[in-house]
């Protein structure tokens, strides 16, 4: 009890000024501009697999660069000579001449490059796309992130040469590894010819990254669900709690060969999320070390769930953005204690909307209910009725998980004397299993801007996370 005192003290003393609605000025995310893709290939491909997406991003206006990395494609470096610095630099090379920042997309192993090459240049990269790319933490390598996996045709497959230079999958199962659903007659003519066994050393580099330079940059993830070379349940590991938005395709480890257009459209939509993302965080440019961690859309709205830093102190935001209508955002912004009562930090937890249509209305109709009977009517004993058995992860910084740490909550503050009330629902925003409310009321004796977001399974709430901030 006395961890809990200490730790909600600290929050109401960190509580600021509440900004609340602002008018904004009428902006289409329909105008998306023209951007560059720098497109990395596989490990044993080279610039040659893009060809089937160039055109289709070109056409739309965009810039494309695809490099051969050494030793790959037509490159004829001798692979003795590589490693991971050579590709490093060679993208670093590329992205040091663009007048903005591109869009960085990597295939499989070289989701590691782009990786490194996004930590040394973080201010070059506008967002990273990793397509059935290995999306991993710091001091990580490939060599190590496979070892153990299983269903996997390349790992079972994977060969080293006789001089320990290079590696390769053996030849009788690289269609079946990388393009299974491509026929045979186009593998033989348009892929087989020009896979090249691959430089060993980057294979073996340890990921070197930070949270200050490649945390911030936003990440989108290409599943491939049919894929033979890093199967499906890997990449979700890979990519859960670690990217913005997920794409799936249902194709093998290569969908440049066998669904182009479907890769491509893609490809587009990131800069569409990337619009949105730009036209919320223009309303907070004088914000230092930006973070977003969630960022969600329907029709109407955008919301974004985001960190940022103050004099050397983090603080946690939450925005929604009426992109139609009155054209508002609505603000709140809390600093973050750095001792929490729970061990599930204020930016943790699931960051994807699982868009089920159909639960959408009565998720939000859910959330509704709950504000209404239990903050603004106080009738707690309604409680339970919106979790299932009691359950909840909850990620307010002063309360345990549980029915129950909203019950102590509650007791602690009638202990205390301190009234916290909502008063009205201001605006909402519902998107599959993710719903956020604003709501107005009191705390303490002073008005409060509360949002609140909810992440619900089978219309009962499982995860909670929030942001309240006095008027």
């Amino acid at each position: 009890m006395i961890k809990f005192k200490l730790l909600f003290l600290s929050l109401l003393l960190a509580l600021v000024g509440c900004k609340g609605e602002t008018n904004i000025n009428d902006n289409s995310i329909d105008n998306l501009p023209k951007e560059t893709y720098v497109l990395v290939h596989s490990a044993w491909l080279g610039k040659w697999q893009w060809e089937n997406i160039v055109p289709i991003l070109t056409n739309k206006g965009h810039k494309v660069i695809a490099p051969d990395l050494p030793g790959d494609g037509s490159d004829g470096t001798p692979a003795s000579d590589i490693t991971m610095d050579d590709y490093v630099n060679t993208l670093v090379s590329i992205l040091d001449e663009q007048d903005k920042p591109v869009i960085l997309v990597g295939h499989s192993f070289n989701g590691i490059t782009i990786s490194r090459v996004a930590e040394l240049r973080p201010n070059k990269v506008k967002s990273l796309v990793y397509m059935a790319a290995f999306l991993l933490p710091n001091e990580s390598s490939f060599l190590g992130a496979v070892q153990g996996v299983s269903g996997s045709n390349a790992v079972d497959n994977f060969k080293v040469s006789d001089d320990g230079y290079s590696a390769y999958i053996n030849e009788n199962q690289q269609k079946n590894a990388l393009v299974h659903d491509v026929s045979q007659e186009f593998y033989d003519v348009n892929i087989k010819p020009y896979i090249v066994s691959e430089p060993l050393s980057p294979l073996k580099y340890k990921l070197q990254i930070t949270d200050k330079n490649f945390g911030r940059i936003p990440k989108y993830y290409i599943e491939t669900t049919e894929d033979k070379a890093i199967p499906i349940e890997i990449q979700k590991r890979m990519y859960n709690g670690n990217v913005l938005k997920v794409y799936t395709l249902n194709s093998s480890h290569c969908p440049n060969f066998s669904q182009p257009k479907k890769l491509a459209e893609v490809l587009l939509d990131v800069v569409n999320e990337q619009e949105k993302k730009d036209l919320i965080m223009s309303h907070f440019e004088k914000e230092e070390e930006v973070k977003v961690h969630r960022l969600f859309s329907n029709e109407n709205q955008i919301f974004a769930h985001f960190e940022s830093k103050r004099g050397g102190e983090k603080y946690a935001h939450m925005a929604l953005l009426e992109i139609t209508g009155d054209k508002k955002i609505y603000t709140t912004i809390q600093k973050v204690p750095e001792n929490q009562i729970s061990e599930n930090r204020m930016f943790e937890g699931v960051r994807l909307v699982s868009t089920n249509s159909n639960h959408t209305v009565s998720n939000l109709t859910h959330i509704n209910n709950f504000i209404k009977n239990v903050w603004i009517d106080g009738k707690y004993e309604t409680l339970p009725d919106f979790f299932n058995n009691g359950k909840l992860m909850q990620h307010n910084p002063t309360v345990q998980d549980d029915v129950q740490g909203l019950y102590d909550l509650l007791d602690y503050l009638n202990s205390q004397g301190i009234t916290l009330k909502y008063v009205e629902i201001v605006t909402s925003f519902a998107k599959g299993n993710m719903v956020l409310v604003y709501s107005k009321g009191t705390f303490g004796g002073d008005n409060y801007l509360f949002a609140d977001l909810f992440r619900l399974e089978n219309q009962k709430i499982v995860e909670h996370w929030d942001v309240i901030e006095q008027k």
